[in-house]
């Protein structure tokens, strides 16, 4: 992925490569409407490959701002955002009242019991972010993906932005039997989180990036911590394309509503965090590809903002 091999401490997305191929498609003298596009397309134009992007571009051009498909890029944001059926407005926006009635689940029961001691054992059963003592287990790619439906529906579609190569990458740990769609369960899939982290993890409030050098250890990988603004707009929204995305800056802080027990004034955008196992083969880490799966796909759907138009919302009427 590009936006992983150039700057090692700070995330690029709209860079000279992308600009120039945006002003090829999207650029006309006295036609600024021509700029405009959903939110959504703003956000995966922004994070999807440059070989797939060179492509959208060359087929969208002759038409410029017209006829753009949301309707797939909206699929996939439904399917990873679990909201095909139920749909919730704030999914990655919790209210106060939310964030301060995290308590512990029983989630965690429907974990096989091995992968969840394995899990706890390779993390000392503690938050790998912060040590805390108290931790809960956290998948990294959503459990709803997991299942055959969404298998058709939201793998099929990540096609269509991110080369073959990389989709087989991030399916290989959960669905190593393919052609058969049967997921497995993996230690690999699993983090340990303090009930705080757990919550802004499943929001999308904050992400890790793994280290771009650290794919083939195996005792060791660094990983990025970066908390994200929340945005305020909605996916059909339109945008200029040319729009800077939301600045992730190094060394900011978030505050943390309703949880002064857990101190994390010192966890700032930019850290790095080394996870650690003391025996790879039988309690490997966290799959690299895992991670960086969950990264692009946090980013994308921050970037896109809210689901549907609510009090707040910059829509357009």
């Amino acid at each position: 992925m590009d936006l992983f091999q150039n700057n090692k401490s700070s995330l690029t997305f709209r860079t000279s490569k992308r600009l120039a191929l945006f002003k090829g498609a999207f650029q006309e003298p006295g036609n600024d409407e021509k700029e405009k596009v959903p939110r959504c397309v703003w956000a995966i134009l922004l994070v999807c490959e440059m070989k797939l992007l060179d492509g959208f571009i060359k087929w969208w051009a002759p038409d410029g701002h017209k006829n753009r498909d949301t309707f797939r890029i909206m699929r996939v944001l439904k399917e990873w955002t679990n909201t095909t059926k139920l749909f919730i407005a704030n999914v990655y926006d919790g209210s106060v009242d939310e964030k301060n009635t995290t308590i512990e689940s029983d989630s965690d029961d429907d974990v096989c019991s091995t992968i969840m001691a394995n899990v706890r054992e390779r993390d000392a059963d503690k938050c790998v972010i912060t040590s805390q003592s108290t931790s809960m287990l956290c998948d990294i790619c959503p459990d709803h993906l997991l299942q055959e439906l969404s298998f058709h529906k939201f793998w099929a579609e990540l096609y269509g932005w991110w080369k073959i190569e990389t989709v087989k990458r991030w399916k290989q740990p959960l669905f190593p039997n393919f052609p058969h769609i049967e997921a497995v369960e993996t230690i690999q899939n699993y983090i340990s989180l303090s009930p705080v982290l757990r919550k802004y993890w499943e929001w999308g409030d904050f992400v890790l990036r793994p280290h771009p050098d650290h794919r083939e250890r195996l005792r060791e990988l660094k990983v990025q911590v970066f908390w994200l603004t929340l945005q305020d707009h909605c996916w059909s929204d339109k945008i200029c394309v040319f729009s800077k995305p939301p600045r992730i800056r190094k060394g900011t802080t978030v505050k943390l509503i309703g949880f002064e027990s857990e101190e994390l004034k010192d966890l700032k955008s930019g850290d790095w965090i080394t996870l650690t196992t003391p025996d790879p083969e039988r309690l490997p880490l966290p799959s690299w590809d895992l991670l960086e799966f969950r990264f692009i796909m946090t980013i994308f759907a921050r970037f896109a903002g809210k689901i549907v138009p609510e009090e707040g919302c910059n829509q357009e009427k």
